[in-house]
């Protein structure tokens, strides 16, 4: 139960963090909007470009995850580099985001096929709708998981 992660022990760390820690993390949260908006521009751009110029016959839900999946390279180095502040690229930390956002593209794939294609649901609904859920996710792992520092005391 320890390494488990659950909503409560994370409540529990911000109410022990500093003043300081507290900043540190509104500001990395913040930062971690402004990638998100900036790939979220990225992905939105790219699915419009494959589904309504080179593929509009193509399935929309495999768009989607392609879009995703591009954009997979600039969200790694933006929140290496700016976000997280991890330093130099590290093997660790390629493989641990490899693992995020394969399991953040299976979530948004699943969702987006869910609401898309069984759902019928307007596919641009959907890329909004699963747009601003999956960050929830990738947010936690990252913070959780892919860029965790042992050295600074709020990513421990």
């Amino acid at each position: 139960m320890e390494g488990r992660f659950t909503a409560t022990r994370m409540m529990d760390k911000l109410r022990k963090m500093s003043r300081e820690e507290l900043i540190h993390e509104f500001w990395q949260l913040f930062r971690f909007g402004i990638v998100g908006a900036l790939s979220f521009a990225l992905t939105a751009s790219l699915y419009a470009l494959f589904t309504r110029v080179l593929w509009p016959t193509a399935d929309r839900p495999a768009m989607n995850v392609l879009a995703n999946g591009i954009c997979a390279v600039f969200n790694f180095l933006a929140h290496q580099r700016w976000t997280y502040k991890a330093g130099k690229i590290a093997h660790e930390h390629v493989r641990r985001y490899i693992v995020v956002i394969i399991s953040g593209l299976v979530l948004n794939g699943i969702g987006f096929w869910i609401g898309e294609s069984l759902l019928h649901i307007d596919d641009r609904i959907v890329f909004v709708g699963v747009s601003l859920l999956v960050p929830i996710f990738t947010y936690i792992m990252h913070r959780q998981f892919t860029f965790k520092n042992k050295h600074h005391p709020t990513t421990n």
